[in-house]
């Protein structure tokens, strides 16, 4: 795999603005956001997002698209200083193949790869507490770090977590190697009450499992991943994300946001929706669990059926789930981001 290295990854000849600003398309983000209006203002800022990032530049239009459409779906937008959410451009490598689909060799015999770009959406904190909010089950979410000398006691069986605040102390020395864990509060309206605790070592563990960037960075001692360059941020997010999938009821909307998280799609294809507002998503996930070759590695692809609302009113809560999903998806698994990207993407306060 060492070819890969020497090639670049080519850019697209369509464009995100020529798709976005096709009046068919316009039509469909327009019945998914209830106006025309909003539709505009939505794939205005698409675009703008695509012209100041590079690296989304080289990735395909129509898989930029099918992320914007998950964005659309869950009614976040995806300008940076937002933080709702994002589209990330990353990188991985596939063997050339001819026209007959078969490999290609380079002259000594060897398979020749290529770096393609693919966009990924992604979820972020702010994202997870505006969908909560708006879930009608959620009257307070909070997220926070805990310092080690505000942890007088935890739990594991009862769940129960005691901290208090300490004048002076770690936190106003801003040390984030005194940091231990962090913590979501969530109340329900209807009283129930949870604090989610994770040590950092959990939280280290967790991105270890499920971003391969990650595992790279621990590995050769670098700093491409987000996890590496933003730790507090992608470790509030996770947290956030574990807190609502065990203890917030899943309103269909919350089903959605859970599975569309850091997945990738063709296109606005992988959308399908009806005539009463229910949206059909294929979703597309790659197993990160093996080190197999590219072209050996297994794609995930998870259709489900989320009935979000009305055309007219995309944000409307669906039909609260009985039970919670208490499972760690495959939607938190997560691919291999450009470097470049990821700064973009804490420069641009994403995170």
């Amino acid at each position: 795999m060492a070819e890969d290295k020497q090639l670049e990854v080519k850019k697209p000849t369509a464009t995100v603005k020529a798709l976005a600003t096709r009046p068919e398309m316009v039509s469909r983000f327009a019945e998914v956001l209830g106006g025309q209006e909003k539709a505009n203002q939505f794939l205005a800022n698409v675009i703008t997002v695509v012209n100041t990032n590079k690296s989304l530049q080289a990735c395909s239009p129509s898989a930029v698209m099918g992320c914007a459409m998950a964005a659309a779906a869950l009614n976040l937008d995806v300008v940076p200083g937002l933080g709702f959410a994002a589209i990330v451009p990353y990188t991985t490598n596939l063997p050339r193949k001819d026209k007959n689909g078969k490999f290609v060799l380079d002259e000594n015999g060897k398979q020749i790869w290529d770096k393609v770009a693919v966009p990924q959406f992604q979820i972020m904190k702010n994202g997870f507490v505006q969908l909560a909010m708006r879930s009608g089950q959620v009257k307070s979410i909070n997220v926070t770090d805990i310092y080690k000398d505000e942890l007088v006691r935890y739990d594991r069986l009862t769940g129960e977590l005691e901290i208090r605040d300490v004048p002076g102390g770690m936190r106003d020395k801003g040390k984030e190697s005194d940091i231990v864990g962090y913590v979501c509060y969530v109340r329900l309206i209807n009283g129930f009450e949870k604090a989610e605790y994770w040590t950092i070592e959990k939280i280290k563990n967790h991105a270890q499992r499920y971003s391969q960037a990650y595992q790279y960075d621990v590995k050769n001692h670098k700093s491409s991943s987000p996890w590496s360059t933003n730790f507090a941020a992608m470790a509030e997010k996770t947290v956030i994300k574990a807190t609502i999938s065990k203890w917030v009821p899943m309103s269909t909307q919350m089903l959605l946001a859970k599975n569309a998280d850091q997945s990738s799609f063709d296109s606005v294809q992988d959308f399908n929706i009806g005539a009463d507002g229910e949206i059909e998503v294929d979703f597309d996930y790659v197993d990160n669990g093996n080190a197999q070759p590219a072209e050996e590695q297994p794609k995930k692809s998870v259709k489900e059926k989320y009935g979000i609302g009305t055309k007219s009113n995309p944000s409307e809560v669906g039909k609260v789930e009985e039970t919670n999903n208490k499972t760690e998806s495959a939607a938190e698994e997560e691919e291999i981001p450009w470097p470049e990207a990821d700064e973009a993407m804490t420069e641009g306060g994403l995170f």
